[in-house]
This record gives structure tokens, C-alpha cells and sequence, in this order.
């Protein structure tokens, strides 16, 4: 709890808080000196914002002021990505859990979700390039 108190005190000077002090009072649900925010921005929209004006060289988080930078792990069943269809707006592809999206070639909107690969809740052997729903081997 020490760092607690050392937040509380950093609060009732005119320094301001560390991201990392604020997203710590935040989800202790108390009050730092302003709401943290993150957020995630497709690359489609920073390539307009910096076509607009956003100057280059320094992230979109860091100009935005975000407080909590984005990190991820891949918790999906791994099945391969291939495409299935493309043309001059869209493109169609499976995805790594196993279904199928439709999406803008430019990657700006919400992918169309066509077919979700994984149907039910039965655990089984890990995915093969054979057991992908979209595969030729799962077709036949």
C-alpha cells in the first residue's frame, strides 16, 4: 500500500500523476487527477489523420495522450489464414479462429463476420491446415 500513499501525496501537490499512477487509482476505483483513456485506432484511420495533418514521427498514442498502450497476445486456435476471394473493394479471408470475414482491402471499417468456424464448445486435437473449416479437405 505504500505506493498508494506515495500516489496520494503525488495528488495533493501540483505534480501531476504517472500513467501508471493513474491507471493504478483507476482500477482501485479512486480518483486521480483525470480519467485515464486508451484507445485503439485502425492503421486505415492514422494514415488519413496523418494525411490531414497528424504530424509524422510520433505516435498516435503519445499525441492523443493515452494512458495505456496496447499489448496482446494470440489466444486464438491458430487455424491458417488464406484468402479466399479478392477483388478491387473487398476481401475475403479466413480467419485465425477458424471462420470466414469480409473486409474492406484498406482494413478501415468492421470486418463482416460470414461463417464462425468454431461451433460448439467441445475441446478436441489442436487445429491442422486439414481440420480448417475452409480448407479443400474439410469441403469434400
Amino acid at each position: 500500500m505504500a505506493g498508494y500513499r506515495a500516489m496520494e501525496m503525488n495528488m495533493s501537490t501540483t505534480t501531476k500523476l504517472t500513467p501508471r499512477e493513474r491507471m493504478r487509482l483507476a482500477l482501485d476505483h479512486r480518483e486521480g487527477d483525470c480519467i485515464p483513456i486508451q484507445d485503439s485506432i485502425w492503421d486505415a484511420t492514422v494514415t488519413r489523420w496523418r494525411r490531414e495533418g497528424l504530424p509524422d514521427g510520433i505516435p498516435v498514442e503519445e499525441y492523443f495522450g493515452f494512458h495505456l498502450r496496447s499489448f496482446g497476445a494470440d489466444l486464438t486456435p491458430q487455424y491458417p489464414v488464406r484468402v479466399l476471394e479478392r477483388n478491387d473493394e473487398y476481401i475475403v479471408e479466413t480467419t485465425p479462429y477458424g471462420g470466414v470475414r469480409k473486409n474492406h482491402r484498406d482494413y478501415s471499417t468492421t470486418p463482416e463476420l460470414i461463417d464462425y468456424g468454431i461451433k460448439t464448445a467441445r475441446i478436441g486435437k489442436p487445429p491442422s491446415a486439414a481440420s480448417s473449416p475452409a480448407s479443400p479437405a474439410s469441403t469434400g
